[in-house]
């Protein structure tokens, strides 16, 4: 059997369709960050929800982050996670141009996957409250 012209558009258009979305495979819509402090065992805030470090946040990829480190007897410092442009999103454009393409960016942008988030691990020094010297 043979297939016509029209018939090979169709399969590859439903190749590219079931294929793309390079990022949403290889990355997830998920990011794991990973905060670390000194001292150890200091609350960490992110979107109203409390860590404590050292921690393993489980993010969603699609929107820049805050996070707000706590502790008695310290200075509150902060820290921000910033959404940049996954690389892996590229395999849509070069591997299945170009109905892929198209599909694969809807796909990527959609469950968030077409952004990761930076820096992937963390570190934040807190710094002692001074005491203030009475004249």
């Amino acid at each position: 059997m043979f297939l016509h012209n029209s018939d090979w558009l169709l399969v590859a258009t439903i190749a590219a369709l079931l294929f793309s979305g390079c990022a949403t495979v290889v990355s997830g819509s998920r990011q794991d960050v990973g905060v670390s402090s000194t001292p150890p065992f200091v609350q960490v805030w992110v979107n109203d929800r409390e860590y404590l470090t050292p921690a393993i946040l489980p993010l969603e990829r699609e929107s820049n982050f805050t996070l707000i480190f706590r502790e008695e007897g310290y200075e509150e410092a902060s820290a921000t996670l910033n959404r940049n442009l996954n690389p892996w999103i590229w395999g849509n454009i070069l591997l299945f141009p170009p109905i892929g393409t198209l599909a694969g960016v809807i796909i990527e942008v959609s469950s968030g996957a077409a952004w990761r988030l930076s820096p992937e691990s963390l570190h934040v020094t807190m710094w002692k409250i001074q005491p203030q010297v009475q004249p």
